[in-house]
């Protein structure tokens, strides 16, 4: 499977053009530029994890640093009437989508970097 059929990165491109699609009407250009530039790196942050595994772990929190800055710039845009209500609800729902696969993905790195027999002390029995 190519990094472009990865549900993580599909999930990104879609949101991203979504997002990209809609800034087209919005009348303050300034959160318009921002919030596509800052969707653009979340969704580059996605492609390098998915593509050098050198740089996997500091990419995802890259990527999960991401999430959180499209999230804060989606509220201001549904706040400045840049979105409706529906558009934000929609929006939010696919990134929070997102955040969780790429928690996850981190997840699972962390564990599987831990060396074997390290792990959670054995519940002791008394």
């Amino acid at each position: 499977m190519s990094w472009r059929e990865a549900p993580l990165y599909v999930a990104a491109a879609d949101l991203v053009r979504w997002n990209l699609e809609r800034q087209r009407t919005w009348s303050d250009r300034f959160l318009a530029d921002r919030l596509a530039e800052t969707s653009c790196v979340l969704l580059e942050a996605i492609a390098l994890a998915l593509t050098f595994p050198a740089i996997r772990q500091h990419q995802l929190r890259l990527a999960d640093q991401g999430v959180v800055r499209v999230r804060e710039q989606l509220r201001l845009a549904a706040d400045l009437a840049q979105l409706s209500a529906r558009q934000r609800r929609f929006a939010l729902g696919r990134l929070a989508e997102i955040g969780r696969m790429i928690g996850g993905w981190r997840r699972s790195l962390s564990l599987s970097t831990r060396p074997s027999g390290e792990g959670p002390p054995a519940a002791r029995i008394v």
